[in-house]
């Protein structure tokens, strides 16, 4: 499916599974993928729609990127390296996202990120603290130039040498509702986002009073279609979905 918001162009992959009226909407945003098509959010989404019931489960394609079907978002990627997390990009989803709420008017909202997907995720919640009620981030690069001096050091690519002038989800956490449910997930063997990144965005988090839960699993960087995850976004669904239920309940009955 492709989305057209004010000129921007998202494309997205739509699963549903026993919806009804308010579903649970989760939207999975890929990472960076440098060199080829991004299909693997568009599996996140249909596994978790496969185990749960009055969900709507989005893969959604960044700016810029293409999937193996030649469908390409609008935009512009980047390099890749840090510099395609920035607030132009961020809001070119954030419409996307909206207008998926629109169109499914969701009881509740989690949004998934993976590495890049992930500091986008972090950037979002803080950014746009309405926006969704509860975010999985997994192996993200929460200090972006901390992650690029890493890169650089394994990689030596001239591209990570030297800081941008980009704001890491680290950075923005004051600005996240306290009520967001937060959960952080990083391999334990993850050479690309190393584990310190993740552990140190959930003291950084805690430390400010945010609704936090931090796990390293066994596994390197690509861990997104992991049981763990995938086992934890299935349950924070039926959670969400279960207190939205028992405050439609709970409504039904004071009007009674």
């Amino acid at each position: 499916m492709e989305l057209n918001i004010d000129n921007r162009r998202t494309i997205v992959d739509i699963h549903e599974n026993g919806v009804r009226a308010h579903p649970c909407l989760v939207v999975a945003i890929h990472g960076d993928s440098p060199f080829g098509a991004v299909t693997y959010q568009n599996q996140f989404a249909k596994a978790i729609a496969k185990r749960t019931s009055n969900v709507v489960s989005v893969g959604l394609m960044r700016p810029g990127y293409k999937d193996n079907l030649g469908r390409k978002s609008g935009g512009w990627k980047g390099f890749t390296v840090g510099d395609n997390y920035n607030r132009k990009r961020i809001e070119h989803i954030v419409l996307a996202i909206q207008a998926l709420k629109d169109l499914y008017s969701p009881s509740k909202v989690v949004i998934c990120g993976h590495s890049g997907g992930a500091a986008i995720t972090g950037k979002i919640i803080a950014y746009y603290p309405s926006l969704a009620d509860a975010a999985v981030m997994v192996s993200c690069p929460a200090d972006i130039n901390r992650w690029r001096k890493d890169m650089y050091e394994q990689r030596r690519n001239p591209l990570f040498w030297g800081s941008l002038r980009v704001t890491s989800p680290i950075a923005l956490v004051d600005r996240i509702d306290a009520k967001t449910d937060i959960h952080l997930i990083c391999g334990m063997e993850d050479d690309v986002t190393q584990p310190y990144l993740t552990e140190t965005y959930g003291d950084v988090l805690k430390e400010q009073g945010k609704t936090v839960n931090v796990d390293l699993i066994p596994g390197g960087h690509d861990i997104f279609l992991d049981e763990f995850v995938v086992d934890a976004v299935v349950r924070k669904v039926n959670v969400l979905l279960n207190q939205s239920k028992n405050t439609q309940a709970i409504e039904a009955d004071c009007q009674a």
